[in-house]
């Protein structure tokens, strides 16, 4: 299930929607120092692996939709709802650019400054 979406039907409001502030994916990849060192092949493998289960998945939605149905109990609707909801999180390309890194390092440092006044910050 959706969460976003589920919420939307209950009749949460929007605050902030991701994709309209930063220019990239939500989602990837880790793995150690030692995997990279000790197992390339591996890590390649995977990473080969990954971004062409991606390019399938965001080529073909009628596949993708039915396979959510399918594996996560989703009804049809849900998942071609969800689907399509998350495009434009998808990249084009499936390693983000070093000006995107740089701005969500950016963030990252500014989620870690105390508010002024001493006041939390979040929600």
């Amino acid at each position: 299930m959706d969460p976003y979406l589920i919420g939307k039907q209950r009749g949460l409001t929007d605050v902030l929607w991701y994709s309209k502030e930063i220019n990239a994916s939500l989602s990837g990849l880790g793995t150690s120092e030692a995997m990279l060192r000790e197992q390339p092949d591996v890590a390649r493998r995977f990473l080969r692996a990954s971004i062409k289960g991606l390019r399938y998945y965001k080529t073909h939605k009628d596949e993708s939709v039915a396979l959510a149905v399918r594996l996560l109990d989703q009804a049809p609707a849900l998942a071609s709802a969800s689907y399509d909801l998350n495009q434009p999180l998808r990249l084009d390309e499936p390693l983000i650019d070093e000006r995107v890194q740089r701005d969500f390092l950016e963030l990252a440092r500014g989620a870690e400054r105390p508010a002024p006044g001493g006041a939390e910050r979040g929600v």
